[in-house]
């Protein structure tokens, strides 16, 4: 079951390659700089935040993924992973991963109707580290934008000044998307966009919003779960 879980979880990590586009904070005149200050200005303000919510959709290898996390910086994060359907609940915190489905989740990665039946409202704790690495580095604040932002395409262009979900923006363009940086005060990420049939977007917003985070309880370790 271990392997096939992996195979399967892994999938949502595809989020690290979403941009195909990271200093200190340039203000109002940042849409007037160089792409490549415009994208470390906005990895410096990334790094800064106190906490943010990601949420988008992002399409690979044929599978439609959809993400919802609340991110909080030297903590963790919680949220939701939706994967070809079927959807579970991600937390990771410090040290661990936790993640809680139906059992039609576990069935799909593998497991025995049994076993998949035996982690009916538990939550399935692994360390953050090793083979599931890329899976907690979705609930790590750092690791994710460090991924997003410092992944950039080389021929890099600044684009139009326009407006998304309500905050005025500077696009920065690369060889395979399109990160939209906060235009005005300090320069978040609000936006990563890549085209095509692997691409997807990812909304950044809640910027330093409180968010309590603990870890769940009910665990079950995975080197405990066999089938």
């Amino acid at each position: 079951m271990r392997v096939r879980l992996l195979t399967c979880l892994t999938a949502v990590a595809v989020v690290a390659g979403l941009a195909g586009c990271g200093g200190s904070s340039s203000g109002g005149g940042i849409a007037s700089e160089p792409p490549q200050k415009i994208l470390n200005d906005s990895l410096t303000a990334a790094n800064g935040l106190k906490s943010v919510h990601a949420a988008g959709t992002i399409n690979s290898g044929g599978q439609h993924i959809t993400i919802d996390i609340q991110l909080v910086g030297g903590v963790g994060g919680q949220g939701q992973i939706t994967l070809g359907g079927l959807s579970f609940k991600l937390v990771g915190l410090r040290n661990y991963a936790y993640m809680q489905a139906p059992p039609a989740v576990w069935q799909k990665a593998g497991a025995p109707a049994s076993a998949a039946q035996a982690l009916q409202g538990k939550w399935l704790r692994t360390p953050a580290t090793g083979q599931f690495a890329s899976i907690a580095k979705l609930t790590d604040i750092h690791q994710l934008f460090a991924q997003l932002l410092n992944e950039h395409g080389k021929k890099l262009a600044t684009g139009a000044v326009s407006t998304v979900a309500g905050r005025k923006v500077v696009a920065v363009t690369g060889g395979q998307g399109t990160l939209y940086v906060a235009a005005t005060g300090t320069p978040y990420p609000v936006e990563i966009v890549k085209p095509g049939t692997d691409g997807g977007r990812i909304d950044f917003d809640r910027f330093n919003e409180a968010v309590a985070l603990s870890a769940p309880t009910n665990t079950i370790d995975l080197p405990q779960v066999s089938g």
